[in-house]
């Protein structure tokens, strides 16, 4: 993860964080990670699109 974009870290520490309120991905889970993270949609794709890649990056 340390090789994504500051943005998408940002999004990955905000979704930890709503699980601490929420453990699921319920409305009321998203409704939490919106507060931090308005752009959160943009990098969750990032994410679904890249992440394979960062996972091969120590391989």
């Amino acid at each position: 993860l340390i090789m994504a974009p500051p943005a998408v870290l940002d999004y990955v520490a905000a979704h930890e964080c709503a699980h601490l309120l929420e453990m699921n991905h319920s409305p009321r889970f998203w409704a939490h990670v919106s507060t931090c993270c308005v752009d959160w949609k943009t990098h969750r794709n990032w994410l679904r699109v890249h992440g394979a890649t960062l996972q091969a990056a120590g391989s």
